[in-house]
């Protein structure tokens, strides 16, 4: 097996203040990094937008009362939708 077909770890973000159970991408994030951003949801009751082209700085979205267990950039990513544990799906606007 050859070394170069090892994975590489890009980066590690910390922030999170639980356990993440959601990750996605924005839909314009290619490797030509057009807008390198993921979306994240945690038992924290938060959702972090991290930006991956600025050393991972992140966005806080507060409102949710428990967990956040799925999250989701719109298709062309100026939204971001949040389901969570206290029965609630917010839409949020990405303005990062």
């Amino acid at each position: 097996i050859e070394a170069a077909l090892d994975p590489k770890l890009l980066n590690t973000l910390k922030g999170h203040k639980d356990q993440i159970n959601a990750v996605h991408f924005h839909p314009q994030g290619t490797f030509k990094l057009i807008k390198k951003e993921i979306v994240s949801g945690s038992n924290d009751s938060m959702v972090f937008v991290w930006n991956l082209n600025s050393s991972g700085s992140v966005y806080k979205y507060i409102g949710h009362k428990d967990a956040v267990t799925d999250v989701k950039f719109s298709p062309v990513g100026n939204q971001i939708a949040s389901a969570s544990k206290d029965e609630t799906v917010k839409l949020w606007t990405n303005n990062s």
